[in-house]
C-alpha cells in the first residue's frame, strides 16, 4: 500500500528512490503472509505480545501522521 501511494503521488518506484517499498519478488502479499506466519509461531509472553501490538499501532499511527502532513 505504501509503495503504491509513493509511486502515484511522488513518482518514486522500486527502481528509483523507493526500492525499500518495492516488495519482494514473489509479491507483497506473500511477504505479509510469511511475516504473519512467523509471528504466529513465536512463543511470546503476554507482555511481549502486548509490546508487539503496541509497537505495530505506534508504527501505523506514525505513518498516518506523516501521510497527513505530506498529502494534506
Amino acid at each position: 500500500m505504501l509503495g503504491r501511494q509513493v509511486q502515484a503521488r511522488l513518482h518514486y518506484t522500486g527502481e528509483f528512490a523507493a526500492r525499500y517499498l518495492a516488495g519482494p519478488g514473489a509479491g507483497r502479499g506473500s511477504a505479509w503472509r510469511h511475516l504473519v506466519q512467523l509471528i504466529d509461531t513465536i512463543e511470546l509472553t503476554q507482555a511481549q505480545e502486548q509490546a508487539l501490538i503496541d509497537g505495530a499501532r505506534q508504527a501505523f499511527s506514525r505513518f498516518q501522521l506523516y501521510q497527513a502532513q505530506v498529502y494534506s
